[in-house]
């Protein structure tokens, strides 16, 4: 099997101060419920290795220890989960964060690992970074990169209710350094984030956001965010049966994207390339399983990267929604799980998790399970 870019084989390597257990790790995966072939795929490793892991024959590196830790947290309930994280000999330092200055930089480290570090592992490093960040008087550059750190805690939490908290700390810090261009992309990306929420007080906020975005700073032009703007007003209409004002606000948006230049938003979840927007549509027309779904899905297939694994899961799922709420629930539900399964836990979304929620609820049952 082979591994994620993220997770590096597990090699025999010299320890310093080490509180890495192989057995117990093992106690955890078995209490998970959990057997050693389900802990590879969650993680990106082959059955063999974790069996060597546990025996004490390797010793993983300290970024697989903390892969490792953030699955078993995760499906454990237990966020302070701890299987040694100290760092083996002769490996890279983490950057010294005791500086405004090293803030700033770790910032834009971590923002560029998104997709490469997956939804647990980034969660636990903004939130360090959040931590230590504290520690320091504000300044311009400093409040700027704090509202960048809320926006990724909003991308990363699967509580939609704590998401809305970090969104509304982004924007006060976003207000306070005076960058419009950050302040209208929050709002845009969050009101989409917040529209597609099953929580009625995201969905409030998703509203005056989408609105604020759309009109309040027209002397940017065309951006993303406006464009996510327009289809969180679609995603928010579709929510309330709305369905020609939301294919009105589908419309608008799509008239837009030729006009939005390429993507130059230093967060990377804020951009909507051309798969995106059509992700997006699919999303909406989820809603209630509108007969040009079928045709929206397989453009958005058609669109995605090669690479996009999780987009993939999430368009594979939402076409699950949609047959189950056209009244085919033993394909959706087949469609949706398949696609589930193929995706590693430790790559699995905010998102996905959202979705599995609104699929739960239109087949009537809890069927499918996130971890």
């Amino acid at each position: 099997m082979t591994s994620r870019k993220h997770m590096r084989a597990a090699q025999p390597a010299p320890w310093k101060d080490t509180e890495f257990d192989g057995e117990v790790a093992k106690a955890y995966r078995e209490k998970a419920g959990l057997n050693q072939t389900e802990l590879g795929l969650a993680v990106g490793v082959s059955a063999s290795t974790v069996s060597r892991i546990e025996a004490g024959k390797v010793s993983p590196s300290y970024h697989d220890i903390e892969v490792l830790t953030a699955v078993l947290a995760k499906r454990l309930g237990k966020p302070g989960l701890h299987l040694g994280r100290k760092e083996p000999a002769g490996s890279p330092p983490e950057l010294s964060c005791d500086t405004p200055q090293a803030i700033i930089a770790a910032t834009y480290e971590v923002d560029g690992s998104y997709w490469l570090l997956g939804n647990e592992l980034m969660n636990l490093r903004v939130h360090r970074l959040l931590a230590q960040s504290n520690a320091f008087p504000m300044g311009r550059e400093l409040d700027r990169a704090k509202a960048l750190l809320h926006k990724l805690c909003a991308a990363t939490c699967y509580d939609r209710l704590e998401a809305l908290g970090h969104y509304e700390n982004a924007i006060r810090f976003a207000r306070r350094c005076g960058d419009r261009e950050l302040l209208q992309d929050i709002y845009g990306r969050g009101a989409l984030v917040m529209a597609q929420s099953e929580e009625q007080e995201c969905r409030a906020a998703a509203l005056p956001w989408a609105e604020k975005a759309e009109k309040d700073f027209r002397e940017l032009g065309y951006t993303a965010a406006r464009l996510c703007a327009r289809f969180a007003l679609a995603q928010y209409f579709a929510y309330r049966n709305e369905k020609e004002s939301a294919k009105n606000w589908v419309k608008a948006g799509k008239d837009i994207f030729p006009r939005v230049p390429p993507a130059g938003l230093i967060v990377s979840d804020g951009d909507m390339p051309e798969w995106r927007m059509h992700l997006t549509i699919v999303r909406v027309y989820s809603s209630w399983g509108d007969p040009d779904a079928e045709a929206s899905v397989e453009i958005a297939r058609a669109a995605l990267p090669v690479d996009a694994g999780r987009a993939a899961t999430q368009l594979d799922m939402l076409h699950g929604l949609i047959l189950i709420r056209r009244g085919d629930r033993r394909r959706g539900l087949d469609r949706a799980g398949e696609a589930l399964w193929r995706l590693p836990v430790a790559k699995r979304s905010a998102t996905l998790h959202v979705v599995s929620e609104q699929i739960n609820r239109a087949a009537g049952r809890r069927t499918i399970d996130m971890w």
